[in-house]
């Protein structure tokens, strides 16, 4: 095996797997990376651990779970992080490597700037930035140190929400009418007040189309510009001449919703968000491909340091690659993916099935606590066959107790514990009702009745904070 002695992340935010062509999209949203699958190999069915952005990238980073890490979900305290292995970052900085970062992660998970030496946020604020000027600095980055052993890591946010930033050429290239027949069904938005409440003023703050359609030619026009600046990136590779000792490995931290199950966004862990692509590049690399064995990213963190030739240390959640990229060798016998979002939610997916777990799930009443779905027949999880699986889906409960069981060897399930205190992510409805045009944030009435829904949370009402349940009693009788 050859030890790589430059290393390059290139992660693109909220990139669902099934919207590139390698992953069996209809739409020619990824020449590049198709051809990058193709020269190098990626994984079928890797699974994020942990959903959304702060919690997937601590995961793919640190190699550990955010139930053994401390962050889970929005979770964004310093307090809570506690790693139990080196993040990738400072193992290379530690081994010699120069570390740089083309991120604006810096502004919303602090701690993932352990260990890199040079920190280049393309923008002043969380999520700022445009492909193009992420792949300026990283090719600038390239040409001061690449001549270093090096690990890099480029973070494109395209094609995060608002999906209409890519330039016009690429918004042509896709139209709503080719979206038609895979547009999700919107019935529940219609049947469910509070959530057409919530996504109403969601989209109006942040420019979004209501037509799943609409969104989906915009976030399809986003990946392809994306497409065509990695592309650009890896130019500097070949004008460097550094491109034969480079390995590259491209994600995502999770996937996107467009209206299924009643989620816009990334708020869940069902196949659409936690699915997210993996490939390994190296060129005249002779790796097998496509490998269809079950992997999660965090796996990432002992290959790369494998096949960098830095020793593995304890503490970590992932297994090695290599042996799959070799043609030998297991993957995972299951995956589990946990969000602590606008819900509480678990999934366990075994032998193409998948177990949903969801304890917590505000104003979402269409959604029962289990869920059990044949992802084999139902890739996007559109019929719940938990009724007449019934069998199985008590055989799969009782599996992930045991898993949880010997996964935390009695600590504390920071999940249980966030579905006790209620969602990180609550404050993310109260900006959404705040933007409804149909709604005055100081109605009262309506957000007493809302909160209502899901317990004790802490709530801005006007200048006036609510905090529990009793403080809701001034507002009237409680509707049950």
């Amino acid at each position: 095996m050859d030890e790589y002695n430059k290393v390059m992340m290139v992660a693109v935010d909220t990139l669902r797997a099934n919207h590139l062509g390698c992953y069996g999209h209809d739409q020619e949203t990824s020449p590049f990376i198709d051809q990058l699958a193709d020269e190098g190999t990626y994984f079928e069915k890797c699974y994020a651990s942990d959903v959304p952005t702060p919690s997937s990238f601590t995961s793919f980073l640190c190699g550990s779970r955010g139930l053994e890490n401390g962050i889970i979900g929005f979770n964004d305290e310093w307090s809570d992080f506690r790693p139990t292995s080196r993040p990738l970052p400072e193992r290379f900085a530690g081994s010699g490597y120069r570390t740089g970062m083309i991120s604006n992660l810096p502004y919303s998970t602090p701690w993932l700037i352990r260990g890199f030496h040079d920190i280049h946020p393309p923008g002043l604020a969380f999520q700022a930035g445009s492909a193009t000027e992420v792949t300026e600095e990283a090719r600038r980055w390239l040409r001061n140190h690449g001549n270093d052993n090096f690990f890099l890591f480029v973070h494109y946010w395209d094609p995060h929400v608002p999906y209409d930033l890519a330039p016009e050429e690429y918004k042509e290239m896709f139209s709503p009418g080719d979206y038609s027949e895979s547009s999700p069904d919107m019935e529940v938005f219609e049947e469910n007040e509070w959530l057409k409440a919530v996504y109403k003023g969601h989209h109006s703050k942040t420019g979004t189309p209501e037509k799943p359609e609409k969104v989906m030619s915009l976030y399809d026009s986003e990946i392809r510009y994306t497409d065509s600046e990695i592309e650009n990136l890896f130019g500097a590779l070949q004008e460097l001449g550094i491109d034969e000792e480079t390995l590259v490995v491209l994600f995502s931290d999770h996937g996107e919703a467009f209206g299924e199950y009643g989620f816009w966004d990334h708020h869940s862990c069902y196949n659409n968000i936690s699915r997210v692509p993996l490939i390994f590049w190296s060129r005249d690399s002779n790796w097998e491909g496509p490998i269809e064995e079950y992997v999660q990213h965090l796996d990432v963190y002992p290959t790369v340091l494998k096949m960098a030739g830095l020793s593995r240390t304890g503490g970590t959640d992932g297994k090695n690659l290599l042996p799959l990229l070799e043609g030998s060798g297991n993957g995972r016998e299951e995956v589990v993916v946990n969000t602590d979002s606008t819900v509480i939610q678990r999934m366990y997916v075994k032998n193409d099935y998948a177990l949903v777990h969801t304890p917590l799930r505000p104003i979402r009443k269409h959604i029962d606590e289990f869920e059990f779905f044949d992802l084999e027949e139902d890739p996007d999880q559109l019929k719940d066959i938990s009724e007449e699986k019934e069998g199985l889906v008590e055989k799969y409960r009782l599996e992930l107790q045991d898993w949880l069981s010997d996964y935390l060897d009695g600590s504390l399930d920071l999940l249980h514990k966030s579905a006790v205190k209620g969602c990180s992510g609550l404050n993310w409805y109260q900006e959404a009702l705040s933007e409804n045009p149909d709604l005055a944030f100081d109605d009262k009435e309506f957000m007493r009745e809302f909160i209502n829904q899901y317990g004790e949370a802490a709530w801005l009402v006007g200048e006036e904070r609510i905090t529990s349940k009793e403080d809701m009693e001034a507002y009237g009788p409680r509707n049950e």
